[in-house]
């Protein structure tokens, strides 16, 4: 889903690309979410993007792409899969 739903702005996966967006493994997406509840960042995601198509991602589609965003920052995977309900991520956080 990256692919089809991401890349356009935030680069193919892993590539340091100055002008896009990184969200894998830069240091300033990883300073912004430091300390933060992963429900904000999910609710950014939910309700911010695709860029030019805001609020058209399911909460699971979400849910997946906050995981795989985790996982391209080298966090690693929690016993059971993330929640795509943004009120129950609050005690979970961005931690690197």
């Amino acid at each position: 889903m990256y692919d089809e739903q991401c890349a356009s702005c935030h680069g193919p996966l892993r590539a340091i690309v100055p002008e896009v967006a990184a969200l894998l493994g830069d240091h300033t997406f990883r300073n912004t979410w430091r300390g933060r509840p992963l429900g904000e960042l999910f609710a950014f995601i939910r309700e911010t993007m695709p860029q030019d198509a805001p609020e058209t991602l399911t909460p699971a589609q979400t849910a997946d792409l906050v995981a795989y965003i985790l996982s391209g920052n080298r966090l690693a995977a929690g016993q059971t899969p993330l929640p795509d309900d943004p009120l129950r991520l609050p005690h979970i956080l961005f931690e690197r």
